[in-house]
């Protein structure tokens, strides 16, 4: 009875590396079984079983080392997305900008307003539905569109506030 609780923990050890060749088999997410494999690395490391331990290390670190360039293509594959989403980002922000950076008097103001809530729909768009990209990153460009919403709008003010005073003088002086 003393050897069978250590049996019986060598099966439960045994039985998580079988889940975790199963889990990789059915390719499930490989930072997960990652991580579980390392736990379970530490955990044969202090083991107070009865079995053949070492293989059940050398399996784990089977699964290890076939996950190593997996996760590494996962990684590269996430950077790419991020910096899709940031380019994506940017090229809104960069609208933005070259729309303020017109000339008032050459602006058509309806389409403009038009385009620049555009924008910003697809800004959230991407808040939304796209890539999640590090607040540090996104927030840069953010701050870039937003200064540039913000400067279309007081250019947009000034511009119809100078029309109404010309209207103004010109009645004035027909009455």
């Amino acid at each position: 009875e003393a050897i069978n609780f250590y049996t019986k923990r060598f099966d439960d050890f045994a039985a998580t590396v079988r889940l975790l060749e199963q889990r990789l088999k059915a390719k499930a997410d490989s930072r997960s079984i990652y991580k579980s494999a390392v736990k379970t690395i530490a955990d044969l490391e202090v083991a107070a079983a009865i079995g053949d331990i070492q293989s059940l290390r050398d399996r784990v670190q089977t699964i290890i080392s076939g996950l190593a360039d997996e996760i590494t293509k996962i990684e590269a594959e996430r950077k790419e997305s991020i910096d899709a989403g940031l380019a994506d980002r940017e090229k809104i922000a960069a609208e933005a900008e070259k729309i303020v950076a017109t000339d008032p008097k050459k602006i058509n103001f309806k389409q403009t307003s038009i385009r620049m809530g555009e924008l910003f729909e697809a800004w959230q768009a991407l808040q939304k539905s796209g890539v999640k990209v590090p607040k540090a990153k996104a927030d840069a460009i953010w701050h870039r569109f937003s200064k540039a919403r913000n400067a279309f709008e007081t250019i947009k003010r000034n511009y119809f506030s100078a029309q109404d005073q010309m209207a103004k003088a010109s009645k004035a002086a027909k009455t």
